[in-house]
C-alpha cells in the first residue's frame, strides 16, 4: 500500500523525532548522529541510501515528498550556495524543531493539495511558525 505524500512527510518527522536529528553525510542512516532531513524522508520511504556512493539518491530526489520539501525550502535557499534540502539541513537549520517544522509544514500543504480543496495558486497555504 502506497502512502500519500503528506503521510511520508509526517512519518519522516516522526522518524527524526524517534532517532534524533543529525547533520552531515553520516546522518543519513541514523548511525549515531540521528537522521538528517533527507535521511528522514528516505527512512519514511523505506529506502536504503548510501550517499557516499550515490546509491538511491536518484530515487529519493524523484520522490514526491522530497520534491515537496525542495519546493517548500526554495525561498529560504534562493540565495544559498546550494538550493537543496541537504544544504538547508546542514548549514541553515539550527535545531531539530526547525527540521520538524519544515516537514510538518510541507505535509500540511500536501494534505490541502491531496484533499482537492486547493485549486487556486493564490490561495494561502498553511505554514508552521518558525519553519524555513
Amino acid at each position: 500500500m502506497s502512502k500519500l505524500t503528506s503521510e511520508v512527510l509526517d512519518l519522516a518527522a516522526d522518524k527524526i523525532q524517534e532517532h534524533g536529528w543529525g547533520q552531515g553525510v553520516e546522518s543519513w542512516a541514523g548511525g549515531g548522529g540521528g537522521l538528517c532531513l533527507e535521511g528522514g524522508i528516505a527512512a519514511a520511504m523505506g529506502l536504503s541510501i548510501d550517499p557516499m556512493r550515490g546509491h538511491g539518491l536518484g530515487e529519493l530526489t524523484l520522490c514526491p515528498a522530497y520534491i515537496a520539501v525542495h519546493e517548500y525550502l526554495a525561498e529560504a535557499l534562493a540565495d544559498a550556495e546550494y538550493q537543496e534540502p541537504w544544504f538547508w539541513n546542514d548549514r541553515i537549520a539550527e535545531s531539530v524543531e526547525d527540521v520538524i517544522a519544515v516537514l510538518r509544514s510541507a505535509a500540511a500543504i500536501e494534505r490541502v493539495k491531496e484533499s482537492g480543496r486547493y485549486d487556486d495558486e493564490d490561495q494561502p497555504l498553511p505554514v508552521f511558525e518558525d519553519a524555513a
